[in-house]
């Protein structure tokens, strides 16, 4: 049995389309909600998809024969890309808010009915709003924003973070931002963001319960100049 390569054969960028969604929701389900009941978790990262989508800008997804990976991009109100760059599809497909906005409400209240209201929404993704947040009320002015990288495992360490990573901060460049900002936590991969140059401007705490007793979980915001 031969199985495909994604570092053999062409990996493709094109915009974010709706029928993305159930594929990705699946990719944040295994890898951030696993510990849930799978319909649970499923709900769990539908709900945490959908938030983003609601707070993105564009979209762009890496895919071959199947999505392997998606990065979200968020443009402060004082960035606008060029016409010309709007048709170009390294750039994604523009998101509509109020959409994703609604459907992520729906998803909380399914996923609270079927486990309580501590089913979601997730605190550390609320957590790092907020953190982001507090950072562009003190200097926001002009920055992009990557909402969401994520790939799926079978697309890792084959170079397509880093492909998707790079459309995402072309997009913002042409809107014409010098800087960018991302949010991780201490549960991913936050030394790559600090090899590549970026620096963490903030950084904060959150208590998770435990088998035993609440524990510290951190996170972090970082910024990159483009």
């Amino acid at each position: 049995m031969t199985t495909t390569d994604p570092s053999q054969s062409a990996v493709a960028l094109r915009p974010f389309n709706e029928s993305d969604f159930a594929s990705f929701a699946e990719l944040l389900a295994n890898l951030w909600h696993s510990e849930s009941d799978r319909e649970l978790s499923l709900l769990q990262g539908s709900e945490e998809l959908s938030h983003h989508l609601s707070e993105a800008t564009w979209g762009i997804v890496a895919e071959q024969s199947k999505p392997l990976g998606l990065c979200l991009v968020k443009l402060t109100s004082d960035l606008t890309l060029p016409t010309t760059a709007e048709g170009d599809a390294n750039f994604g497909g523009a998101l509509d808010a109020e959409v994703w906005e609604k459907r992520h409400a729906a998803f909380v209240e399914q996923a609270q009915a079927l486990d309580g209201a501590s089913a979601c929404p997730d605190p550390i993704c609320a957590a790092e709003d907020v953190l982001m947040n507090r950072t562009l009320e003190d200097d926001g002015a002009s920055v992009g924003i990557l909402q969401l990288l994520v790939l799926s495992p079978e697309a890792r360490g084959l170079g397509l973070g880093r492909r998707l990573m790079q459309a995402g901060l072309s997009l913002i460049k042409a809107a014409g931002a010098s800087r960018y900002r991302l949010s991780t936590d201490e549960g991913c991969d936050w030394h790559f963001y600090e090899h590549i140059g970026l620096t963490r401007i903030a950084e904060d705490t959150l208590m998770l319960p435990d088998d035993d007793a609440d524990r510290a979980f951190s996170y972090f915001v970082y910024e990159g100049t483009l």
